[in-house]
């Protein structure tokens, strides 16, 4: 056998080898086939014979995807709670998606929290409708003090972008990330919205009692929040407070993308 056998040359058709055999049209990823195949090169530069990537035009080089265009588009196929709403663009989706797995926690039912404070429109400029001035603001609906412990203002996040104010959704939550072989406290969607609306109440039992419309306790507080009174006892617990949060939740189902 003779080296000339072995010597590479350059063809004009794209899918004969070395040799001069014949690529099938269907040769599997990466160009394989019975040869040395032309592929694509950074850009500005000439193909080259034995290059490693696939043609453009080959059947593995038409589904290539290079480093520029995935850093165009987030690489994620998870469906999630709320994900098919024009308003839910898929970087917010995906920085969602991020903070849950950081934290550790059921990137659903962080969806069906947002989903609820802000009225189905992930907007960070939302404010309570009851008190659309002095009231809270957000994703989360942080408060004056909510937003003071994590080092900003009210006004500051209403003047936010999605993304930029996820990041404070990341913050508010990075306390309750659970160490490894830890199990995590917000294991419940009942806990994980109570680290939201009455972080005291986090492990507690469904039957704690958050607002109590009793002279020794704040009225104000339980005339805010009456409307989670279901069974009109007088009292808000945790149970009555999350349910509204796991209706979402389900109605967020009927929106996955």
């Amino acid at each position: 056998m003779s080296n000339d056998e072995f010597k590479p040359f350059r063809s004009s058709n794209f899918w004969i080898g070395f040799r001069g055999t014949i690529a099938h049209p269907d040769s599997p990823v990466g160009g394989g086939g019975p040869g040395y195949f032309r592929s694509a090169q950074p850009i500005g530069l000439d193909r080259d014979a034995f290059s490693s990537l696939p043609d453009p035009h080959s059947p593995a080089g038409r589904n290539l995807a290079l480093p520029s265009q995935l850093a165009m588009k987030p690489a994620t196929t998870r469906s999630i709670a709320w994900g098919a709403l024009p308003v839910v663009t898929a970087e917010f989706k995906q920085r969602v998606i991020e903070i849950a797995d950081e934290i550790g926690i059921n990137v659903d039912w962080l969806m069906a929290i947002m989903a609820f404070e802000t009225g189905r429109t992930f907007s960070p400029s939302t404010r309570n409708t009851r008190t659309p001035r002095s009231g809270p603001v957000g994703l989360l609906q942080f408060t004056a003090t909510g937003a003071r412990s994590l080092g900003t203002t009210k006004e500051v996040l209403a003047g936010m972008t999605q993304l930029e104010q996820l990041e404070y959704v990341r913050k508010w939550f990075l306390p309750y990330k659970s160490k490894p072989g830890q199990t995590s406290r917000l294991s419940q969607l009942e806990h994980l919205y109570a680290a939201v609306h009455f972080p005291i109440a986090v492990g507690k039992p469904l039957d704690f009692v958050l607002y109590l419309d009793d002279p020794a306790a704040d009225r104000d507080l339980y005339d805010l929040n009456r409307g989670f009174d279901t069974n009109k006892d007088r009292k808000v617990t945790l149970g009555e407070a999350a349910a509204a949060v796991l209706k979402s939740l389900a109605e967020g189902y009927v929106h996955a993308g």
